[in-house]
């Protein structure tokens, strides 16, 4: 009696014992590596000035997109909906 796997279970197999196999080598290798992480210096004060202004450019930036985008749609919205910007005939505000 001869059993034959399909090679779908092979790559399957193969795979799965590469991924533990990956797992097993960094788990070791955080254990007992002794590589030293380079330690993060504290930012100077001018850097976290740039960085703030960095911040609040890009901001401003998006900020202007974001109004931009919208000019657009509304544009686009009144250009194909004939019923926009049409007072209301119901007795509403807008």
């Amino acid at each position: 009696m001869s059993s034959t796997i399909s090679p779908s279970l092979v790559v399957l197999i193969t795979v799965v014992g590469a991924g533990a196999a990956v797992t097993i080598g960094f788990s070791i290798a955080k254990m007992f590596g002794r590589i030293e992480e380079e330690k993060l210096r504290p930012m100077g004060r001018a850097q976290e000035q740039y960085m703030r202004q960095v911040r609040a450019r890009n901001q401003t930036a998006m900020y202007w997109q974001s109004v931009d985008a919208a000019r657009a749609s509304n544009t686009e919205t009144e250009r194909t909906n004939p019923y926009v910007g049409l007072p209301r005939t119901d007795g509403g505000n807008k």
